[in-house]
């Protein structure tokens, strides 16, 4: 089964930050088509938007928390 544009969309922002145009261009959408579906995921919290003059940039949201494990032979200093 084919992959829906939000699917796409959500792996293209795992490379980094895109405006609507980038977003039309790699996905061979429609900007309108494109900007909706951008915002349709910022209201479901998946999506973050920036607005950096009069573009608005979107980028994945970052887990609340990030957690780094030690190496068992890793020992700390007391």
């Amino acid at each position: 089964m084919k992959e829906g544009i939000e699917e796409r969309l959500l792996k293209l922002l795992e490379e980094g930050l895109v405006t609507p145009n980038g977003v039309a261009s790699k996905l061979r959408i429609a900007w309108a088509t494109a900007q909706a579906h951008s915002l349709k995921l910022v209201g479901e919290g998946k999506v973050s938007i920036s607005r950096k003059g009069r573009v608005n940039v979107y980028f994945r949201k970052a887990p609340k928390r990030l957690t780094f494990n030690a190496p068992s032979w890793a020992k700390s200093k007391s």
